[in-house]
């Protein structure tokens, strides 16, 4: 947990370069103060940089923040050391995957020179030190990145898919958790730290649910054989989606149900703490499940892509214009064009920060 010193520097800090510091007046009720601020972050330059990148990924730790653009390059930036930024991935390297994996940065990577993919932590510790050097993990492992089927940040996990089997590897540990047979009449899928998988019938279709903690099984049966789109677990719920039926919310003990009055959502957005998740209808009408069922009417006034992320309860969402709605089970507050041409968002749940990474610049909201 960062330190209250930390946090105090960070909140207090209001000079370095690069910095501009703007008012949000009406961001109280969000994160319960008077007086939150934004100031904005040059991106990182060089002639290594792709300055014609968008930021594909964006996420702090700490003093920590690093992004991912679309040209696989990792930049990080150390915001109590006048924002100073470095590159982490080199000239012939292109990262695939970024997240923060405990007291670690966790790199997906591929050299130029080889079909393999690469894997390294670099501890957030050495980063904060002024140091990139990386650990390589997963050193036996040929995998391309066809083989990668998931990578959960949650709970450090990595999902591969080999010829012969479903392998679960434990990115912390640097070891196998669990291995699967492959069947082609089988279907699966990874959520929240569970191996769910699938056989269709002629009228029915039976799932399985392994926990991978405890390795326990329960099972499923659906009075339906249409082919399943969603399928996630929160917490001890199962979210179905299945083509010409209403979205289905299962508990995964007891088999009981109840049906959410809306077909296929349009998009999933997962909270990262996997305890609940928004679902968002084509009509722009959401849902949020979690335990207990929330379903909101209310529509969200975004259009074209949308960037999702969460710090506690509050969930931010925002589309390329800069409209950004901040939800609870409902949306709380609405703010317009307060960033332009937004690529990405992500927070640092550790300082209290959101990132908006826009063109040129990242804006920290503290």
């Amino acid at each position: 947990m960062i330190s209250q010193s930390l946090l105090s520097s960070i909140e207090l800090r209001e000079t370095g370069e690069n910095l501009r510091n703007l008012q949000f007046s009406t961001l109280s009720p969000f994160l319960a103060s008077s007086d939150k601020t934004r100031r904005a972050i040059k991106c990182f330059e060089s002639p290594y940089y792709n300055l014609n990148s968008e930021i594909i990924w964006v996420g702090g730790k700490e003093n920590i923040l690093a992004t991912l653009n679309s040209h696989g390059q990792v930049v990080f930036y150390d915001l109590l050391n006048n924002d100073k930024s470095a590159l982490l991935t080199k000239s012939n390297e292109h990262a695939f995957k970024v997240f923060f994996a405990k007291e670690n940065l966790f790199i997906v990577a591929k050299n130029a020179f080889s079909d393999y993919l690469n894997f390294y932590l670099i501890p957030i510790e050495n980063l904060q030190n002024g140091s990139d050097s990386r650990i390589t993990v997963f050193e036996a492992l040929e995998v391309q990145p066809k083989n990668i089927k998931d990578l959960d940040n949650d709970n450090c996990t990595m999902v591969i898919e080999t010829t012969m089997e479903i392998q679960v590897w434990h990115i912390l540990s640097n070891s196998l958790l669990k291995k699967f047979p492959l069947n082609p009449n089988i279907h699966y899928q990874f959520s929240s730290g569970h191996f769910i998988f699938w056989e269709v019938g002629k009228s029915d279709t039976k799932l399985g649910i392994i926990t991978l903690e405890n390795s326990s099984l329960h099972q499923i049966v659906i009075k339906s054989a249409c082919q399943i789109l969603i399928c996630e677990i929160i917490d001890s719920c199962l979210i179905l989606g299945m083509t010409n039926c209403l979205l289905q919310v299962i508990n995964i003990f007891t088999g009981s149900s109840y049906t959410i009055s809306k077909n296929i959502p349009l998009a999933v957005y997962k909270y990262e703490a996997c305890d609940k998740l928004i679902v968002r209808f084509p009509d722009n009408t959401f849902a949020i499940i979690s335990d207990e069922n929330i379903e909101n009417t209310e529509r969200l006034d975004l259009n074209g892509e949308i960037f999702f992320t969460n710090i506690g309860e509050f969930s931010i969402l925002s589309d390329k214009t800069g409209r950004v709605c901040i939800i609870t089970n409902k949306v709380v507050q609405v703010f317009d064009n307060y960033f332009d041409g937004v690529q990405q968002i992500g927070v640092n749940p550790d300082a209290n920060q959101i990132y908006f990474a826009c063109k040129g610049e990242i804006f920290v909201v503290d």
